[in-house]
């Protein structure tokens, strides 16, 4: 093999193995850069707190309204039960 061809062998697999190192470093460095921003994000998240409580707020909301609509069915069922009361003590002809 001539000296220039095994010269210029060399110098494409340094270039590749230069190359896919830079890739390589592009790569890792984006994935590290994004895992620090998404720590340092949840750390400095002003809002956070607010998140906690608005998540805290629905679900009592939620339960309130539960509690709300089980008195509802219950005072249904009271009112019903007296209707029923009153139709048995009333003569059956007036």
């Amino acid at each position: 093999m001539d000296p220039q061809d095994q010269h210029a062998v060399a110098v494409r697999r340094i270039s590749v193995g230069i190359a896919l190192t830079i890739v390589g470093a592009i790569l890792l460095g984006s994935w590290m850069g994004h895992r620090v921003g998404r720590r340092w994000s949840e750390a400095v998240n002003l809002l956070k707190d607010l998140d906690e409580a608005m998540t805290r707020m629905r679900t009592d909301l939620r339960y309130r309204v539960q509690d709300a609509s089980d008195v509802g069915q219950l005072t249904a069922i009271a009112m019903d039960a007296v209707q029923q009361q009153r139709d048995r003590r009333r003569p059956a002809g007036g």
